[in-house]
Formats: structure tokens, sequence, C-alpha cells
């Protein structure tokens, strides 16, 4: 696939999730006072932006050489870097919280250690594995920020 198709696909990927989250939290009644078609259109919007680059990754993955590296490492990172949010997120809660932070580490683990297994080659995979574990930092920070902002602009 190019990768115009593949970051189409990534964004209509991530628009679909968006709406079936939202769908289901308003049909649960989960979050009473809040304006959920709003908080949803913000998230659209970040889908909007995220999504052509994740399709990009899942795409340059399947491309080899340095583009293969390029893409596992995003995805990589990016993974890992919301499991990092959650546990930092969360982890002043502990041991209310314990689920939640071990949600969040398993899905750090997970995200920093399929990263290589998207690339051929040792030195390939050893360079995705750290490269990923320093831009989870950057992601989970990224996180911190874009979530400050939704709350802020949508009160979500």
């Amino acid at each position: 696939r190019s990768l115009i198709t593949a970051a189409f696909l990534g964004t209509v990927s991530l628009a679909i999730a968006v709406a079936v989250y939202y769908f289901l939290i308003d049909v649960s009644g989960e979050r009473e006072g809040v304006d959920i078609v709003r908080v949803a259109w913000g998230w659209l919007a970040v889908a909007g932006i995220a999504g052509p680059v994740f399709g990009a990754a899942g795409a340059a993955c399947r491309a080899g050489g340095w583009r293969a590296v390029l893409g596992a490492v995003i995805v990589s990172s990016s993974i890992a870097g919301i499991g990092l949010f959650v546990v930092a997120d969360r982890i002043e809660y502990w041991p209310n919280s314990d689920t939640e932070v071990t949600f969040g580490a398993l899905q750090f683990a997970v995200g920093l250690f399929a990263g290589p297994l998207l690339v051929r080659g040792l030195a390939a995979r050893v360079s995705v594995l750290c490269w990923s574990a320093v831009l989870s930092v950057a992601a989970a920070a990224i996180t911190f920020v874009t979530l400050g902002l939704m709350r802020a602009l949508f009160n979500a």
C-alpha cells in the first residue's frame, strides 16, 4: 500500500474508534453532565492528526530498511508512552488504582517490546527498542499536554 492510502486508512480507523468509544460512553451514561459530542469532536480532531502518522508508520514497517525502523519506533513508543502516561497519572492513587497501574505497566512493556518484532535483524531491533524507550517518555509528555488541553477546552 502507498503511504497515502495507509495514512487515510489510519485516520479512518482512529475516527471510527473514537466514534464507537464515545457512542458507548453515551449509551452507558457513565459521564453524566459532560457534553460527549463536544468531547468526541475534540478527540476526532486529534485522530485527524494522529491517524495519518500511525497509518504511514504501519506502512513504513512493511517497507524495510530505515523506514521500517522509523515506523516501528513511532508505533512502539506511542503505545509504550500511553502506558507510561497511565502509570504516571494513576500511581498517586496507589493501591486504589492498582488495576489501572498494572494495565498501564503492561501496556508500556508490550508497546516497548512489540516494536522490535516489526523489523528484521538484531541491529534494527536493538535500535527500535532503544529509541522507543527514549521516545515513550516524549509520547507520555505529549499525552499529558493533549489531555490537559482537552480538559481545558471541553471540560472533559
